[in-house]
């Protein structure tokens, strides 16, 4: 609830949106403010005193943050970073299709280059060694909390087979998709 700040819901509305392109997406600047702004309102928020000064700060804090992001949002969407972010928001979105890069850097209007260097920057990974992690991190939730067949969770995590699945698998985890299971299910 808000003291100072009134008839905040329309302005809270902008920052909402199920679209993709809707996404503000913050250059290492703009981050690195919004993490010093919020890191501020959390302080104020932590110290819990109900004093007016209090609350008209934590608000001023709030509204810096909203107007960061949405000034963000209507920034230039030809700039190379918020492309690159876009393209990841997809690949986390899309990781069990297959994903040709070449297609996805004409689609984003991003060099392949750029795109395979910026992805690397960005993940510590190339591209496909990356879609392979958003792969497996995902067949290993599956393997933990569910009782699909490994196989069926291979194909349905877009590996080709099974047993590249499960030599992927253990290079990333140390040990095999059915072992995981077994000691999960035991410890759970």
């Amino acid at each position: 609830d808000f003291f100072f700040i009134k008839n905040i819901e329309p302005l809270l509305r902008k920052l909402t949106s199920d679209s993709l392109d809707e996404y503000a997406w913050l250059d290492s600047a703009g981050l690195s403010k919004a993490t010093e702004i919020a890191r501020h309102l959390f302080d104020h928020k932590s110290k819990n005193h109900d004093t007016g000064g209090n609350k008209l700060e934590q608000e001023a804090l709030f509204l810096q943050l909203i107007t960061l992001i949405l000034e963000y949002k209507h920034t230039d969407s030809d700039n190379t970073e918020h492309k690159i972010n876009k393209i990841l928001k997809y690949v986390q979105t899309d990781c069990f299709s297959d994903i040709n890069w070449h297609d996805l850097s004409e689609q984003f209007g991003v060099p392949l280059r750029t795109l395979f260097r910026h992805l690397k920057e960005k993940t510590g990974m190339t591209p496909d060694n990356y879609l392979k992690r958003l792969r497996l991190i995902s067949a290993r939730k599956k393997i933990r909390e569910t009782d699909i067949s490994i196989t069926n969770i291979a194909f349905d995590c877009g590996f080709s087979n099974s047993n590249h699945f499960a030599t992927a698998y253990k290079s990333v985890f140390g040990i095999t998709p059915s072992t995981e299971r077994t000691n999960y299910s035991h410890s759970a």
